[in-house]
């Protein structure tokens, strides 16, 4: 974002508001939206492996996160599989971990950034081309109105081999439909390319985004 004519200096306190100003509050007048070409195909699925690989993945994840372009944006997700999509008939029950990657780049070089993810023999692979339209509303059914939701967000610097620990051992104890999932997106590209001035994106700390949740059926 930018401040329009007259603002800078003068009007510090709309400038600020406009970049977020802090954690959770913006003022925003209007906007002006940058398009990128997306699609119409994307590459996007889950890669799944047992929770006692949890803190390989986890390491493996990192190292990913690190290294990968614009393009892909990926989640680490502990969690207990349940009997619908994308899991499959048998896995109920059983506690995993999971990489969820979305590639937007062109579709013939997605396999260059998600061989290694996908190399160790995982439990279940559904990575494949997908209409971008698909991937925007694979989780409609699962945010329908009626339904009890939650969720909440923390930063953390780092996802380490003991946080990796922790949240196998108590992702298999939590009630209901409850996951605990970290999301990253190339760290050097929001300090490089979403500068403070472009985005408030730009001013958060560098690491992993957790995203504990919980859902239950409507009722």
């Amino acid at each position: 974002m930018q401040a329009g004519p007259g603002q800078q200096g003068r009007e510090q306190r709309a400038v600020l508001g406009m970049r977020g100003a802090g954690a959770n509050f913006g003022v925003v007048t209007s906007f002006r939206y940058r398009l990128h070409p997306v699609g119409p195909a994307i590459v996007q699925g889950v890669v799944v492996y047992p929770i006692e690989q949890a803190r390989e993945l986890a390491a493996q994840f990192c190292e990913m996160a690190t290294d990968a372009p614009d393009e892909l944006m990926m989640s680490l997700e502990f969690r207990v599989a349940t009997g619908h999509p994308p899991f499959a008939p048998g896995m109920a029950g059983r506690p995993i971990v999971l990489v969820e990657p979305t590639y937007c780049g062109p579709v013939e070089r997605a396999d260059r950034h998600l061989r290694r993810l996908r190399a160790a023999q995982p439990l279940l692979d559904t990575v494949q081309p997908r209409s971008y339209l698909a991937v925007q509303t694979r989780m409609d059914p699962n945010l329908a109105w009626g339904h009890r939701f939650y969720m909440k967000n923390a930063f953390f610097p780092a996802i380490t081999s003991e946080l990796a620990d922790l949240c196998a051992a108590r992702v298999c104890d939590a009630p209901g439909n409850c996951s605990v999932s970290f999301l990253a997106q190339a760290a050097r590209s929001l300090a490089s390319r979403r500068r403070r001035r472009h985005s408030p994106a730009g001013a958060r700390p560098s690491g992993a985004v957790s995203r504990p949740s919980g859902r239950a059926g409507a009722g």
